[in-house]
């Protein structure tokens, strides 16, 4: 597998930014070499692109590095990119030393997103807030303003001492979007079609962990696998490297989770089949870190329907569960 992964993407945000209010903060997020954002948005090239107090959208570039086994972009995507600005859009409301700890998050499943789109972007704002607890709300969609995905964020508040905090880091240096890893030519591909018609969705995992069908784009970028599948359950690993960052982001969790649930799924399906998401309910349970052991994504199907599914699933590292998860899924052709 290509380890564009294992690259150090980006630089970790200064706990010093704490010294400047919420809406501060995130602008400054906007304005910031795409070298130099926070890790997770740098592989990707996430950023937020329009910030007001209570509002920010946040939106990253379609490139061949999206696209997941049958070269799409799967609702998986949605979910790793709402989780920014859900929790960005509370940020803005805070005063300095106030920060957002994700607690959960929802998302409903609309229109998969076209690989002809140039961005995948979400438009979120706050909703409400106690000053301990906030819940924003966002809508993804399209460059023809059709809705993709709905969803809902939970957050918790958190402050530090001011007077503890280093001094303000020096100002980001201008923009350039040079040598950025989701503009190189991608590594790995889709499974052919041909593929995908004659043989059932456990076959096609299966021959990925053997090592007998390619892994696509998506898996290469992130280092994300699968590493044991049976019908009806599947395990994945992601590393834990640089670009998670500690706390890991949660989009990045949310991602990982979706995807063993979407796969264990379709491990039911027959030939020209496949088990679409239709909503996705995370809890973040705890903060992962990339200095622990790798990331285990752990999905089975509970409830089979004759049209629908219920999948749970968890994420892991090591003996700690960080995220619980449940989703419905509904079978389409493939």
């Amino acid at each position: 597998m290509d380890e564009i992964w294992r690259t150090t993407w980006g630089e970790r945000t200064s706990p010093a930014l704490l010294r400047l209010d919420g809406h501060d903060r995130v602008a400054l997020a906007q304005d910031r070499d795409p070298r130099s954002q926070w890790p997770p948005y740098a592989l990707f090239g996430l950023a937020p692109t329009a910030v007001a107090r209570g509002v920010v959208t946040a939106a990253m570039p379609v490139t061949g590095w999206l696209l997941d086994s049958r070269g799409e972009l799967g609702f998986p995507l949605l979910a790793f990119v709402a989780d920014a600005p859900l929790s960005l859009c509370v940020t803005t409301g805070l005063p300095p030393g106030s920060y957002v700890v994700p607690q959960g998050l929802r998302i409903e499943m609309v229109h998969r997103p076209s690989t002809d789109e140039p961005a995948l972007a979400c438009e979120a704002r706050q909703e409400t807030t106690d000053g301990r607890y906030a819940l924003s709300s966002g809508r993804l969609r399209s460059s023809d303003g059709t809705v993709q995905a709905v969803a809902i964020g939970r957050q918790l508040i958190r402050s530090v001492e001011i007077d503890r905090l280093r001094p303000l880091p020096s100002s980001p240096p201008p923009r350039d979007e040079t040598d950025l890893p989701f503009s190189r030519p991608p590594a790995g591909e889709p499974v052919a079609a041909e593929v995908w018609a004659r043989r059932r969705p456990l076959e096609v995992v299966r021959h990925q962990i053997e090592g007998r069908l390619p892994l696509p784009p998506l898996y290469h970028l992130t280092g994300m696998r699968p590493v044991s599948v049976d019908e009806g359950t599947v395990r994945l690993e992601l590393p834990a490297v640089h670009w998670l960052d500690t706390p890991v982001f949660g989009g990045a969790l949310t991602m990982l989770a979706a995807t063993a649930i979407e796969l264990a799924a379709d491990t039911g399906m027959g030939v020209g089949r496949r088990a679409s998401l239709l909503d996705l309910s995370c809890d973040f349970l705890r903060p992962g870190t990339e200095a622990g052991p790798d990331i285990e994504a752990r999905a089975h199907t509970i409830h089979v329907g004759q049209q629908t599914q219920v999948v749970d699933g968890e994420v892991v590292q090591g003996r700690r569960t960080l995220v619980t998860a449940r989703a419905t899924l509904r079978s389409v052709p493939s």
